[in-house]
């Protein structure tokens, strides 16, 4: 009986410090990678917990060389969007100007009420008032209302007219976000021609936000501390 409650502990301890390491993301914000990564490592120590006759080792080296897997994979993630969109995914849009992307929501599996459901989980009942939402790697929908159906703020009663389109990411750590760039209809020569009108290069870039309108907002590394 203590020879399990210590091996309860020990392992325990090994999977809270594992999920730690994986960063300080809720279940529902995991990337598929991380989601396969915490399901195994459950699964992992499970098995030693049960069995006290199995070397306690044999259930934490496994945790360890996938925890270490995650970590250099997320480091190498940073530097590569490609093994970023690989590992992740990317966002897509499946509501544009009111109207639903049928052959998006068919991608990912989607139905129109699926769409509607988490649209009503965001207290949205009409697909009309929605200028944009966006499936997100985890599975979460962000959106972007219409200004006609956004809460009245300061703005509005002083007569200023809010803008109409979001501000998406279409350069991050100097790397281009195509799917950013695809639902503000911009092209990389369109990209590069702000970077030239900023008198900066792409490798100075932290961040770069625009809407296909003319409005952007740029980050540059040396604008964060």
């Amino acid at each position: 009986m203590t020879v399990t409650a210590i091996r309860t502990v020990i392992l325990y301890v090994a999977v809270t410090a594992a999920m730690r390491l994986m960063g300080k993301r809720q279940i529902g914000q995991l990337n598929p990678a991380e989601l396969v990564v915490a399901l195994l490592i459950a699964d992992l120590a499970a098995v030693p917990m049960q069995d006290v006759d199995l070397p306690l080792l044999q259930g934490l080296l496994p945790i360890a060389v996938l925890i270490s897997l995650e970590v250099l994979l997320s480091f190498a993630a940073l530097h590569s969007p490609l093994l970023a969109r690989l590992l992740a995914g990317s966002p897509v849009c499946v509501i544009r100007a009111g109207k639903m992307q049928l052959r998006q929501m068919k991608r990912l599996r989607m139905s129109a009420e699926d769409v509607c459901e988490q649209l009503r989980q965001q207290g949205v009942f009409d697909v009309a008032e929605v200028e944009s939402a966006f499936i997100e790697s985890g599975g979460q929908m962000s959106l972007f209302l219409r200004p006609g159906a956004r809460t009245v703020c300061r703005d509005d009663l002083r007569g200023i007219r809010p803008e109409e389109k979001p501000l998406l990411p279409v350069l991050c750590d100097g790397h281009p976000v195509v799917w950013g760039m695809q639902a503000c209809g911009l092209t990389r020569r369109q990209v590069m021609a702000i970077l030239a009108d900023e008198g900066t290069r792409p490798a100075q870039v932290l961040l770069l936000l625009a809407d296909g309108a003319g409005r952007y907002q740029l980050i540059r590394r040396e604008d964060t501390v």
